[in-house]
């Protein structure tokens, strides 16, 4: 049975697999048949091809999680509590000047995610030791969070997409 009430001791692991081959890491993103869906990708297909469609994408990933070159890495994150994600947001919030309306920044409310649930990974430098991420006050600090966003954008923003599952709709955490 699932948890009601959050303490702030909560933890969660996000994983994705990453392509080292190229000149840049990639990630390799899991094929979301909910995503595709709700995004409109596959409107113009009748439901079988819909379903040919969802097949080949997880076979493709599948084949492309098993080369050599690839790596799951992990982020362990703090699962907010609500006081935290009103922070997080807050941060967050944009005024339009003209009509006064507010609105998220979208990056801005990634960052602060970062910034204030990510506590741990699992990514080494060249030499095998891993790179340490430091706290400081709650959050990370200054030289973390850096280190963080200097990550290939596509890694950074796959590990996002996947705490949000998680945040928003109650996904389950995948396991080791």
């Amino acid at each position: 049975m699932g948890k009601l009430f959050v303490g702030s001791d909560e933890r969660i692991r996000t994983y994705v697999y990453i392509d080292f081959s190229g000149r840049f890491a990639k990630a390799i993103a899991k094929p979301d048949r909910d995503f595709l869906i709700v995004s409109g990708a596959v409107t113009n297909l009748n439901a079988k091809q819909r379903e040919e469609f969802f097949q080949t994408l997880e076979k493709q990933y599948e084949e492309s999680i098993k080369r050599e070159t690839v790596k799951r890495e992990w982020m362990e994150w703090k699962y907010w509590t609500y006081s935290l994600r009103r922070k997080i947001e807050r941060e967050a919030q944009v005024m339009d000047p003209v009509t006064r309306d507010i609105t998220y920044d979208p990056d801005k409310l990634n960052e602060g995610k970062i910034k204030y649930l990510l506590l741990d990974w699992s990514f080494v430098d060249e030499e095998g030791k891993k790179i340490s991420l430091e706290r400081k006050d709650d959050k990370l600090t200054d030289e973390s969070l850096k280190k963080v966003l200097s990550l290939d954008p596509s890694v950074l923003l796959v590990f996002i997409a996947e705490l949000n599952k998680l945040l928003y709709l109650s996904r389950e955490e995948e396991k080791n």
